[in-house]
């Protein structure tokens, strides 16, 4: 589950990934990161999607994942398998419509 904060965008105009927070125990930061940045390189940029390969060049992660079964929604975020496994990225909207639900914790 990959989260999003705008926080940020009214002061230098551009996002910016500040932290990466993960509750998969199987799933480290930079792998993470990978993950979304190869779903990410595959789409026309969005400003989120520049962010996240932004970050991933700043680590020195390649987005070297095959990514297959994409799908973007424009305003809600995309969809995909990487490595067999299903990802998605988006709105708390878009995570709920997949199953994927966070608690006041998250």
């Amino acid at each position: 589950t990959v989260v999003f904060d705008k926080t940020g965008t009214l002061t230098d105009a551009r996002l910016k990934v500040k932290e990466v927070l993960v509750w998969a125990s199987h799933l480290g930061e930079r792998e993470l990161i990978q993950l979304a940045a190869s779903a990410e390189s595959g789409l026309p940029h969005s400003s989120i999607g520049q962010a996240i390969c932004a970050r991933a060049s700043e680590l020195h992660l390649a987005a070297a994942f095959d990514v297959t079964e994409l799908q973007a929604r424009v305003g809600a975020g995309l969809t995909c398998r990487v490595r067999g496994a299903r990802l998605v990225i988006g709105s708390e909207e878009l995570l709920q419509s997949h199953g994927i639900l966070l608690d006041a914790a998250q």
